[in-house]
C-alpha cells in the first residue's frame, strides 16, 4: 500500500491543502506549528477514524479555527489497484464517507468504511478515547513524542496474528503444533494449571495440596501425642525437683534477711553524718563568698583610680586636635559651595545646546521619515499600475476563444480526418471529361464544357442535343455511399468545432491561441515584476510599512513643533536649513558643541563631588572628634562619682585590708570542721555498705522467686498428672503414628503424579519456546538487517514472542559495546529512537506482504535526541527501507539534516503560500450520487 495525494480541507489550520508523496521517499519540513503533525494526523484519522463517530474529544480537536467541516481525501493504491478514499466528519449527521475502487466501483457510508477495514486488514476501533485511535497501526505511525517507545509494547493483537501468519510463511519456517497437539497440551496444562496456579505452591483444593494438608494435621497429631507422653514423664521430674527447691530456697532467704539487720544500722549513722557534713559546707560557701566580695570591690576600687588618672591625661589633647578640626572644615565647605555653582552654570548651558540638538535631530528624522514615505508610495503605485495591467490583459484574454493547443491538435486532426475522406471518394467515384464536342451535351441539367472533368458520385444523366439521354452509374456500391457519408460527416464534425470556438478555420484558431499565449505572457511579466517589487513582504504587509511610514512623518512633524514652541526651549527663533546637506552639517556642529559641554559637565561634576566628599569627610571627622572628647568627659565624670561610691561603702584601703583578714580566718575554721566529719565518713565505708545491702537484698528476692517458680511448677506437675490419668497414652501415641503413616503414603502419591504433570507442563512451554524463537527469527534477521546500517557489522537483536505476550523483550548488542547486550529501557533517548525505528522498519517489510508489497512508515519528529553523526547514519537505514519497497516518510522542523537522504522534499511553508483556495477536482469526483 502506498498514499499517492492528501487533499485538505478545513482541517485543523489547513483551510486547503493538497500534498503527493512519493512512492519511496517523503521529506515533509517547515517551522513548528505550520502544521505538519495535523496532516499526518488527518491521514491516519481518515483511515481510521469512522465518518460516524462519537470518540470523545476527536472531531473538536479536527475543527478548524476558520469554520468549515473537516474534510479529509486520499488516493493510495495497493495490490496493483487504485483506491480514493473520501471522509467528511460532522459528527452523527452531516458526515460522509465515499470510497472509489479503481474506475468502476463506488462505495459509500457504512459499506465505505467495512471495506475500508478490510482492505487495511483491521478491527473497528470500539474505544471513545484518543489513545484507542492512535494503537492503529502504531507499528508504522510514529506520533510526536512517541519515538522512544518499544514498538513490541504498541503492537496490537490483530497486528502480532499477522506478523504471526507472516512469519510462519517465511521460507526453511515448519507449521506450529497441530489441533490435537494444541488439545494434549491444553488439556496437561489445564492440569498443571489446576495444580499449580501461576506459581510453584500447589493449590490447596487439588489432590497434593489436600494430601499435604491431611499429611500436615497428622503429623500435628501425632507430635502432639508423642509430647503428651513425654509430658507426663517429665512432670514428675518436675514434682520432686520443686519441693527441694522450695526448702532450700526458703532457708538462704531467712540467712539474708538476718545479714542486713546491722548494714542498715552503720548506714543510718552514714546519712547523719552527710547531713551534717552538708550544713559545714553551707558555712564554708558563705564564708568564701563574702572573702571574695571583698577581694572583688577593693580591686574595682584600686582599678577606677587607675583610669581616672589615665583618662584626664587624654583630654587635653583631644580638645586641642577638634579645634583644628573645626577650621579646615569651614575651609573645605567654601570649597564645596564653589564647585557647586560652576557645575550648575555648566548644565544650564547643556540644556540649553540639547534643545538645539534635538531640534536638528528631530529635523532630520522628519526628513528621512519623508523621503522613506515617498519611496513607498511610489512602490505601491508602481504595483497598483502592474495590477491594473493584469486585470486589463486578464479580461483580454477571458475575451479571447477557449483555444488551447489540446483545441487546435483536435482540429488539425479533424481537418486531416475530412481530407481523408474526400480522398476516399474521389479514388470510388466515377470522371467524366469531354474531350471533343459536335453535339450540345448535358450532365444533370448544366452545359457540360470543353475539358471540364467532373466527379460522379452518385447516377448521372447526361442529355445529347436534347433529345438523348444516357444515365451513367458510378462503381463502388455500397463503399462509396459510406465515403461521402464519412466525408459529410468529417465536414459536418469541423463545422460545429470551429462555430464553437468561435473562429473560421485552423490558420485563425492558431492566431487565436498565439494571442492568448502573448497576454498570458504579459501577465506573468507583470505578476513577476509585482513579487520582485513586493520581495518577501504582501500586499497588505506593504501598504502598512507605507501607512506606518506616513504616521512616522507625521509624529515627526508634531514633535519639531513641540520642540519650538515650548516656553523653556529658546527654540523659536532658531532657524533649520531646508536641505539635508547643511541640516546634517548644522547638526554635526551642535553635537560637537554639546560633546565638548559634556565634557566640561563631567570635569566640574567631579570636581564638586571631590569637594563635597572632601567637605563631609571634614565633618565627619569633626564629628567624630567631639563624640570622642564627649564621650571622654562623659566617662570621667561618671568614674569619679563611682569611685567615691565604693570608697563611701566599703572604706578606705586600711578598713579593706581589716575586713579581709577577719573573712580568711573565718573560711579556714568552716574548712576544718568538713574535714573532721568527712574523715568520719570515709572510715564508714558508705559504698561497701550499700554494695552488702544490695547482695543480699538481691540474694532474698532471688530466693522468693525460686520459691515462687517452684510452686507453679509443682502445681504445673500435679495438673498434668491428674490428667493424665483417664488417658491411655501408649494407645493414643500408636494410632496418632498409623495416621501419620497413612497420609504419608498418600501425599507421595499425589506427589509423584504433580511431578510429572510439572515435567510435561515444562517440556510443552520447551517447545513452545523454541517454536516461538523460529517464529521470531525472520523479523529479527530483518532488524539486525536494518540496526547494522545504523550501529555497523556485528550488531545483534533478541527478542521473544508468545501468544499471550505477543512480542516483548528486546534487546540489543552493539559491536562497540564489548559484546554486552542491553535491554530496550536501558539504552540513551536518542538510541532508543534508532533502535525502535529498526524493529518498526522490520515490521513494515514482513507485513507489507499483505498490503500490494509496501507500507507506509511515518516518522514525525521521530529523532530529537539523535546527534547529527547518528542522523547520517539513520538515513542510510531509511534509505535501506525503502530500497526494499516500503514508503518512508520523514517530517521534520530541521530539513538541512536530511540533505542527503534522497528524498523527495515538501517544504510545508511555500506550498501553503502557493496552495490554491477551492475544491480539488478529486473531491468533485466523489461528491454522492443522486
Amino acid at each position: 500500500m502506498k498514499i499517492q495525494k492528501v487533499t485538505l480541507r478545513n482541517y485543523r489550520r489547513h483551510e486547503q491543502l493538497e500534498v503527493s508523496f512519493a512512492a519511496d521517499r517523503t521529506l515533509i519540513h517547515g517551522p513548528n506549528e505550520i502544521g505538519k503533525s495535523s496532516l499526518i494526523e488527518a491521514i491516519h484519522r481518515c483511515l481510521f477514524y469512522r465518518h460516524k463517530s462519537r470518540a470523545a474529544g476527536l472531531l473538536e480537536r479536527m475543527q478548524p479555527r476558520t469554520g468549515g467541516d473537516p474534510e479529509v481525501t486520499i488516493e493510495f493504491a495497493t495490490g496493483g489497484v487504485q483506491y480514493t478514499l473520501q471522509k467528511k466528519f460532522r459528527g452523527p449527521t452531516g458526515s460522509r464517507a465515499v470510497l472509489k475502487i479503481a474506475d468502476d466501483q463506488r462505495l459509500e457510508g457504512d459499506a465505505a468504511e467495512d471495506a475500508l477495514l478490510k482492505l487495511l486488514q483491521v478491527d473497528e476501533v470500539r474505544g471513545q478515547q484518543e489513545e484507542a485511535f492512535n494503537a492503529q497501526w502504531a507499528h508504522l505511525w510514529v506520533w510526536q513524542g512517541s519515538a522512544q517507545d518499544e514498538p513490541a509494547d504498541k503492537t496490537s493483537g490483530g497486528t502480532v496474528q499477522q506478523l504471526r501468519q507472516q512469519l510462519q510463511q517465511q521460507e526453511g519456517l515448519g507449521v506450529l503444533a497441530s489441533h490435537h497437539d494444541d488439545a494434549v497440551k491444553a488439556v496437561f496444562l489445564k492440569r498443571a494449571e489446576a495444580i499449580f496456579g501461576q506459581g510453584t505452591k500447589p493449590k490447596k483444593k487439588s489432590r497434593l495440596g489436600q494430601a499435604e494438608e491431611q499429611l500436615a494435621a497428622a503429623v500435628e497429631k501425632t507430635k502432639a501425642a508423642t509430647e503428651q507422653f513425654q509430658a507426663s514423664l517429665e512432670a514428675t521430674d518436675r514434682l520432686v525437683r520443686a519441693e527441694e527447691l522450695i526448702a532450700t530456697s526458703t532457708k538462704t532467704q531467712s540467712e539474708a534477711a538476718a545479714a542486713i539487720v546491722p548494714i542498715q544500722q552503720q548506714l543510718a549513722e552514714a546519712k547523719r553524718l552527710a547531713g551534717e557534713q552538708s550544713d559545714q559546707q553551707k558555712l564554708v560557701d558563705r564564708a568564701t563568698e563574702q572573702l571574695e566580695a571583698l577581694q572583688q570591690s577593693d580591686t574595682a576600687i584600686r582599678q577606677l583610680a587607675g583610669e581616672l588618672t589615665d583618662l584626664a591625661r587624654r583630654i587635653e589633647p583631644a580638645e586641642a586636635q577638634l579645634a583644628q578640626l573645626k577650621k579646615q572644615q569651614a575651609e573645605r565647605a567654601t570649597k564645596a559651595e564653589t564647585a557647586a555653582a560652576a557645575l550648575e552654570a555648566s548644565r544650564q548651558e547643556i540644556s540649553r545646546v540639547q534643545d538645539r540638538r534635538d531640534l536638528f535631530r528631530e529635523q532630520q528624522a522628519l526628513i528621512q521619515a519623508g523621503q522613506q514615505a515617498g519611496e513607498l508610495a511610489e512602490l505601491i503605485s508602481r504595483i497598483s499600475s502592474a495590477e491594473t495591467a493584469i486585470d486589463s490583459l486578464t479580461r483580454a484574454v477571458d475575451n479571447l476563444p477557449p483555444i488551447d493547443n489540446d483545441a487546435i491538435q483536435e482540429l488539425a486532426k479533424l481537418e486531416e480526418q475530412l481530407r481523408l475522406a474526400q480522398a476516399k471518394v474521389e479514388l470510388t467515384a466515377t470522371g467524366i471529361e469531354l474531350q471533343a464536342v459536335k453535339h450540345e451535351l448535358w450532365l444533370n441539367g448544366r452545359p457540360l464544357a470543353l475539358h471540364d472533368r467532373q466527379t460522379i458520385t452518385e447516377a448521372a444523366t447526361i442529355t445529347i442535343d436534347g433529345q438523348t439521354e444516357l444515365v451513367i452509374t458510378p462503381g463502388g456500391g455500397a463503399s462509396l455511399a459510406a465515403a461521402r457519408e464519412d466525408a459529410a460527416a468529417a465536414e459536418q464534425q469541423l463545422r460545429e468545432r470551429l462555430a464553437a470556438l468561435g473562429v473560421t478555420d485552423l490558420e485563425a484558431a492558431a492566431d487565436r491561441l498565439a494571442q492568448r499565449q502573448q497576454l498570458t505572457l504579459q501577465i506573468d511579466q507583470h505578476e513577476l515584476a509585482i513579487s520582485t517589487l513586493l520581495g518577501v513582504e504582501t500586499r497588505e504587509e506593504l501598504a502598512e510599512r507605507e501607512r506606518t511610514s506616513r504616521q512616522r512623518v507625521a509624529e515627526a512633524e508634531q514633535r519639531v513643533a513641540a520642540l519650538r514652541h515650548r516656553e523653556d526651549s529658546g527654540l523659536a527663533t532658531v532657524v533649520l536649513p531646508e536641505r539635508p546637506a547643511e541640516l546634517e552639517q548644522a547638526a554635526a556642529a551642535v553635537e560637537a558643541e554639546y560633546e565638548q559641554l559634556q565634557q566640561t559637565v563631567r570635569a566640574r561634576l567631579e570636581a564638586a563631588e571631590a569637594a563635597r566628599q572632601s567637605q563631609t569627610s571634614a565633618e565627619q571627622d569633626v564629628l567624630q572628634a567631639e563624640q570622642a572628647v564627649f564621650t571622654d568627659r562623659t566617662t570621667l565624670e561618671t568614674l569619679r562619682r563611682r569611685h567615691e561610691t565604693l570608697e563611701g561603702h566599703h572604706g578606705d584601703e586600711a578598713t579593706r585590708a581589716q575586713a579581709l583578714l577577719a573573712a580568711r580566718a573565718e573560711q579556714q575554721a568552716a574548712q576544718a570542721a568538713v574535714a573532721a566529719t568527712a574523715a568520719q565518713l570515709d572510715q564508714l565505708d558508705c559504698p561497701g555498705l550499700e554494695a552488702d545491702r544490695s547482695r543480699f537484698e538481691r540474694v532474698a528476692g532471688q530466693a522468693a522467686q525460686t520459691i515462687q517458680d517452684a510452686r507453679e511448677s509443682r502445681a504445673a506437675a500435679q495438673a498434668v498428672l491428674t490428667q493424665a490419668g483417664s488417658i491411655d497414652l501408649h494407645e493414643a501415641r500408636a494410632s496418632a503414628q498409623a495416621a501419620q503413616a497413612a497420609a504419608q503414603r498418600e501425599c507421595e502419591a499425589a506427589r509423584r503424579e504433580a511431578a510429572a504433570i510439572a515435567r510435561l507442563r515444562d517440556c510443552f512451554t520447551a517447545i513452545s519456546r523454541e517454536r516461538a524463537d523460529q517464529v521470531v527469527a525472520p523479523l529479527r534477521a530483518k532488524a539486525e538487517d536494518y540496526l547494522t546500517a545504523m550501529f555497523g557489522k556485528g550488531t545483534k537483536v533478541a527478542l521473544s514472542f508468545d501468544d499471550q505476550q505477543g512480542f516483548f523483550d528486546l534487546q540489543v548488542m552493539r559491536p562497540d559495546a564489548g559484546g554486552h547486550s542491553f535491554s530496550f529501557t536501558e539504552l540513551s533517548g536518542g538510541t532508543r529512537e534508532q533502535v525502535a525505528a529498526g524493529l518498526r522498519l522490520a515490521m513494515a517489510e514482513i507485513l507489507a506482504a499483505r498490503y500490494g508489497g509496501s507500507l507506509p512508515v511515518v516518522f514525525d519528529d521521530a529523532f530529537t535526541n539523535s546527534d547529527p553523526e547518528r542522523i547520517g547514519r539513520l538515513q542510510r537505514m531509511l534509505d535501506l527501507a525503502a530500497s526494499r519497497g516500503l514508503q518512508v516518510i520523514v517530517l521534520s522542523c530541521g530539513p538541512a539534516a536530511y540533505r542527503m537522504f534522497g528524498a523527495t522534499e515538501i517544504d510545508l511553508v511555500n506550498l501553503l503560500r502557493t496552495e490554491a483556495v477551492g475544491t480539488s477536482p478529486a473531491a468533485s469526483e466523489l461528491q454522492p450520487g443522486p
